[in-house]
């Protein structure tokens, strides 16, 4: 007697891309011309995928076209909503693209992140709050925040309105109007959409910037995630904290920078900027870099005096491990974040679904974001749409 599997039954191909078997279920794709290689200006790219069987994804790829450009590329997967893409599942660390006229592969199972939102006051206040925000169970959260007072700078007492934070690491920089940098994490035991409230207590700041990040591949069983904090601080061109050697590979390292100058931020060597900005009064700035693989995290700024916060966060999965995708309907992205980088790709001309357009795409995008946590998409229409080659592998090495 022998067994063998359902002959009804497709299983998941080993490459699964807008052009393979998976992408021609309900979602239909019309007027498709052959991919050829062309330049993808601050674009996001979706496309709809049915997975037939259970399967682990563990790289992100896409076929880089003639040239090879300077700009992050990022990959990723979307659940599918009755209105079109919903969450991001899974995404590869973005990456600078590389190889020309080569098929380029990102692991999938390191953890990555994605900024939800940010934004500063320089108005005095007890407390400051955050744009709403949607917060999704069991995912890891970090909110970096630097505040400033004339005195020393106070720590904060709490963040209210959502779920429990907790505070990771918090330190002064700056001998005149002084400023503190500061790591809070949470991972919610529920969804939650609202505000989010820095609390001071009764002791009034000069001002605030804050950036909140959403995490996937995360293994929060413990410190949710946080590995190790390191600090440095200084007065000069510089801002660098060292860690101590990574847990493994694949786990990200962030660094918060923070200066007394408002000055902008250049990332270190093998870091990516998520995110830079200023407040007036005092002058401040607050920026944030990722990067893989690496201990030393540091930046580079005309000369002020600075606070540097690193972290490192644990990845879930292993090398070989795999994220687990089970059958269903999903939405494959792919973003080119610059003017520069060149892909295989395709257009159509007509579009259709059960309520959208089976490709959806939007435009301009901020250099230094990466793939949102969430896809707004657009209407069915006639006009041309590109599509990219790029997709994720169901093996771990191809």
């Amino acid at each position: 007697m022998s067994y063998s599997p359902d002959p009804g039954q497709r299983r998941t191909s080993y490459f699964v891309h807008p052009f393979s078997p998976e992408a021609s279920h309900e979602y239909t794709i019309f007027g498709v011309t052959a991919p050829t290689s062309g330049t993808n200006s601050n674009i996001i790219s979706y496309t709809s995928i049915m997975v037939p069987s259970i399967c682990r994804v563990y790289r992100h790829f896409w076929a880089n076209g003639g040239t090879v450009g300077t700009d992050s590329v990022q990959a990723g997967i979307y659940e599918d909503t009755a209105g079109g893409p919903g969450s991001i599942l899974n995404a590869s660390p973005a990456t600078v693209s590389a190889g020309a006229n080569a098929c380029q592969f990102v692991d999938a199972t390191s953890a990555t992140g994605h900024v939800v939102t940010a934004a500063n006051s320089s108005t005095d206040g007890t407390s400051f709050t955050t744009a709403s925000v949607t917060l999704k169970k069991d995912r890891l959260y970090t909110l970096f925040f630097v505040n400033s007072k004339a005195s020393a700078a106070d720590t904060a007492s709490s963040i209210d309105n959502g779920p429990t934070f907790v505070s990771r690491q918090s330190f002064q920089f700056n001998t005149g109007t002084t400023h503190r940098s500061s790591l809070w994490t949470a991972v919610p035991t529920q969804n939650y959409i609202g505000t989010l409230v820095i609390n001071f207590g009764a002791n009034t700041q000069t001002g605030c910037a804050w950036i909140l990040m959403e995490w996937l591949n995360v293994d929060t069983t413990t410190n949710h995630g946080i590995v190790q904090t390191a600090t440095g601080t200084g007065n000069d061109t510089t801002p660098i904290a060292t860690l101590s050697t990574l847990g493994a590979a694949n786990n990200p390292v962030v660094g918060f920078e923070s200066n007394a100058a408002a000055n902008a931020h250049t990332p270190g060597s093998g870091f990516l900027e998520l995110w830079d900005q200023n407040y007036a009064t005092p002058s401040t700035n607050a920026a944030l870099e990722i990067g893989y693989n690496d201990t030393t995290v540091d930046s580079t700024i005309s000369s002020a005096q600075w606070g540097m916060l690193a972290a490192e966060i644990k990845s879930k999965y292993g090398p070989n491990d795999g994220f687990v995708l089970n059958p269903g309907r999903y939405w494959l992205a792919w973003m080119a974040n610059g003017t520069t980088t060149t892909i295989l790709r395709s257009s159509t001309v007509a579009t259709s679904s059960r309520h959208i357009a089976g490709y959806i795409e939007t435009r301009s995008v901020n250099t230094g974001t990466w793939l949102p946590a969430t896809a707004t998409p657009a209407s069915p229409a006639g006009v041309a749409r590109t599509i990219p080659l790029c997709g994720f592998t169901t093996i771990a090495s191809p």
